[in-house]
């Protein structure tokens, strides 16, 4: 945890952010894609995933 956090303080990133935390309701975002990405399985079967926009949804 302290080597996250001192990643985190070094990438100048301004507070730690999770998906535990994430409000869907304000988000247009899918919840279960979301999910099954964070999961990582695409990597496994060497697929890509493309994200594009930015941090406008970030609260």
């Amino acid at each position: 945890m302290r080597s996250v956090s001192h990643q985190m303080h070094a990438a100048k990133f301004p507070v730690h952010r999770d998906l535990a935390g994430f409000d869907f309701t304000v988000s247009p975002v899918d919840r279960k894609l979301i999910h099954q990405l964070a999961e990582g399985e695409f990597t496994e079967v060497a697929h890509n995933a493309v994200l594009v926009g930015g941090p406008e949804y970030a609260t």
